[in-house]
């Protein structure tokens, strides 16, 4: 798992833009071969009948991200192919600013027996600040 911090231009200049398909509102399921991933719009794993399961048996059963201690906001959810999917969220981090300065881009990709995801911080607001990011991560193995 790898965060990554950037301040982007104006307009997002830099930013790779990649044919997608919007998802609505529900779970979002990725597939390569045996492995699937089945999360909410947000990205995150909290039903009972979501997870990364492959080759039928469910290895992760909990994957949470927070900022700050709270859950992200959705903001839409794109799957860019049967295996890729990227999720959009903010985060309210400050009650004294009008709009949630921070924005929260996850990257999944799943292939073959392994999943991995690219977690992109970016903040708008102009003066710096710290926050705190958590994975909660859970296995079962249930089959």
């Amino acid at each position: 798992m790898r965060a990554e911090v950037t301040r982007p231009g104006p307009h997002g200049v830099g930013r790779r833009h990649e044919p997608a398909i919007q998802v609505g509102a529900g779970a979002v399921t990725l597939v390569n071969g045996l492995t699937l991933v089945i999360s909410d719009r947000t990205g995150d794993i909290t039903t009972a009948h979501a997870g990364v399961i492959a080759c039928d048996t469910r290895h992760i059963s909990r994957f949470v991200l927070h900022v700050d201690g709270a859950p992200l906001e959705p903001l839409g959810a794109t799957l860019l192919s049967p295996e890729r999917a990227r999720f959009s969220g903010v985060a309210v981090t400050r009650a004294d600013l009008p709009d949630a300065p921070l924005e929260v881009t996850r990257t999944r990709v799943v292939s073959a027996g392994r999943v991995s995801e690219v977690i992109h911080l970016d903040w708008w607001a102009p003066e710096p600040h710290e926050v705190f990011v958590s994975l909660q991560v859970d296995a079962d193995f249930a089959d």
